[in-house]
């Protein structure tokens, strides 16, 4: 016969012994369900945080404007971000359980390029002007984002930028087969026509800076960072050799360098991508030389994938030493 003790170490399982007409989950159930708002995933993973679950439901409903319009509360820039962006959104799409992600980036270019050719305005809300004053320093992705969102709080902002014309690394660094620059200058537009003033060809030096400060009530400082890493090898600085921003700078600017014969790019981020291809369609040949693994290489998948297919070469954990 069992003991009271061993009875008590027995695993006993709750039951029912009345119909369960009334209670459908029986006695079992012991969770009780409750509601959590919370972002979706593909949302959590976007870098500006888009409400994309609220973009898709208005896309379905075919009101373009304003799934345009919300991506313009949370990024100033969705022509652009809908080519360059490497969506990592799409990775975290609940779709691709079932057979693929959503196309998230493609649906944002989508809604983009159809306001430029409507030439649609936004109708978002703007707060009362403040009557204070910010200079921007730079005019990249960082520094027209500011001058977006500054003025839709009511700053009055003003954005000095050294080079000839706006956009910084987004107009001298990726290369017109990525980003075309009429979709870059119809951005800027959009921006300046919100009342945000671009003084390009201005380079704030140390003693324009010191008078900003002063003429100003904040200073944002967007200027980016156009330093390439050095090889430090011997040779490096020697003729034939050039860093990847330059080169994508000369193109932007109109240039045709001469690269006949075999070029190679050392690196593996995505400078290094578009240097390669660019050199390609240049009429070149381009390989690329990166100092570890292909799974190893900082560049993004598809532009990876893309650049081989183009007859772009890879040679794996080699280094140059001179």
């Amino acid at each position: 016969m069992e003991t009271e003790l061993s009875l008590k170490k027995n695993l006993y399982m709750p039951r029912t012994s009345v119909t369960t007409e009334t209670n459908k989950t029986g006695s079992w159930r012991f969770l009780r369900p409750r509601y959590e708002e919370k972002a979706s995933p593909c949302s959590t993973a976007c870098p500006a945080g888009e409400d994309i679950a609220r973009i898709e439901m208005l896309i379905t409903q075919g009101a373009f404007k304003e799934a345009w319009e919300t991506i313009l509360m949370e990024n100033p820039l969705p022509g652009v971000c809908g080519r360059v962006c490497y969506h990592p959104c799409e990775g975290r799409c609940n779709r691709r359980e079932f057979d693929t992600s959503v196309a998230i980036h493609t649906m944002e270019r989508f809604l983009a390029d159809t306001a430029t050719r409507n030439e649609t305005k936004p109708a978002l809300e703007r707060l009362p002007p403040t009557g204070k004053r910010v200079a921007i320093i730079g005019s990249g992705p960082a520094g027209l984002a500011a001058a977006w969102f500054l003025n839709m709080l009511g700053y009055d902002s003003e954005i000095f930028e050294a080079m000839p014309e706006a956009g910084g690394l987004l107009r001298w660094g990726i290369p017109a087969y990525r980003l075309p620059v009429t979709v870059l200058s119809s951005e800027i537009a959009r921006i300046e026509s919100q009342g945000v003033r671009i003084r390009v060809g201005e380079a704030v030096t140390d003693s324009r800076f010191e008078e900003l400060k002063t003429s100003y009530d904040a200073v944002f400082l967007g200027c980016g960072y156009w330093q390439n890493r050095a090889l430090n090898i011997p040779g490096e600085s020697g003729p034939g050799v050039e860093d990847g921003l330059s080169f994508l700078r000369q193109l932007r600017q109109g240039a045709k360098p001469d690269v006949t014969g075999v070029s190679a790019v050392i690196g593996g981020g995505n400078t290094a991508i578009d240097v390669a291809r660019s050199i390609i369609r240049l009429g070149g040949r381009a390989v690329i030389v990166y100092r570890r693994r292909r799974e190893d290489m900082p560049a993004f998948d598809e532009e990876i994938e893309s650049a081989l297919e183009e007859g772009v070469g890879l040679r794996e954990l080699l280094a140059p030493v001179q």
